[in-house]
């Protein structure tokens, strides 16, 4: 039985809940004023504001874009290219699942 915490999900990087959390602490830091507009999907060349959003949870900017379009793709994330992310009505569901401990 699938259950919250990672098994139901797949990402080409990882589908451990450790990989979700890190989407997770992702949309929280795409809130923050200075990423207001930031373009998260955009190249990484000379880009230092990339690399510090995709150091938040210690991980390479192009993996940090895979799992951000992952969860676009599984609609728990709005489908945009700029910062803040929003969850989707599942997504937040599933946020609210995960923030109490379900």
């Amino acid at each position: 039985m699938a259950s919250i915490h990672g098994d139901w999900f797949h990402s080409r990087s990882s589908s451990n809940h450790g990989e979700l959390l890190a989407v997770r602490t992702l949309v929280l830091e795409s809130q923050k004023p200075k990423y207001a507009g930031f373009h998260w999907s955009g190249g990484r060349e000379d880009n230092p504001q990339m690399y510090q959003f995709a150091e938040v949870v210690d991980i390479q900017p192009s993996t940090m874009q895979t799992k951000i379009r992952a969860m676009i793709r599984y609609g728990f994330i709005r489908d945009s290219n700029t910062c803040p992310l929003t969850w989707t009505r599942i997504g937040g569901l599933w946020n609210e699942l995960h923030t109490v401990g379900i």
